[in-house]
């Protein structure tokens, strides 16, 4: 009987185990990782997404800066859309700690789209790194 009882607890650990590694191979979770921007040059916005953590900047004219950071957690993925959970927040009401944001992702382009705004990959954080990405599009 013992050896039952630990031999099911052991296989109910592996099969968590198993679920818990592959929800974190996500496609499209492992696609959004790193930095992404759009902007002109009147204005700049960036998500930077990190294994759990985000950061979110723009700058809009002279001195104009917003800057948040958190976490977030997938609370879905299907096809090439994802929507986040964002909470822990650097900035807003800690009672309306949580907010969803809906990702959808354009691999063809190297591009996620963010509300209506498509944010570009970039490596040097450039607006160069924008507009060239702007001008891969069809």
């Amino acid at each position: 009987m013992h050896r039952n009882f630990a031999k099911s607890r052991l296989v109910t650990l592996v099969v968590l185990m198993a679920i818990l590694l592959t929800g974190c191979r996500d496609e499209n979770v492992q696609f959004i990782q790193g930095n992404w921007a759009n902007g002109d040059v009147h204005y700049y916005s960036e998500w930077i997404f990190d294994r759990g953590s985000y950061v979110q900047q723009s700058t809009i004219g002279v001195g104009n800066n917003q800057y948040q950071s958190g976490n977030y957690q997938v609370i879905e993925s299907d096809g090439d859309s994802l929507i986040l959970e964002l909470y822990n927040k650097t900035v807003g009401d800690p009672l309306e700690d949580r907010t969803q944001i809906k990702i959808q992702i354009d691999r063809d382009n190297d591009a996620i789209k963010i509300g209506r705004n498509t944010y570009f990959r970039v490596i040097n954080r450039t607006l160069e790194e924008v507009q060239e990405g702007r001008q891969n599009q069809p």
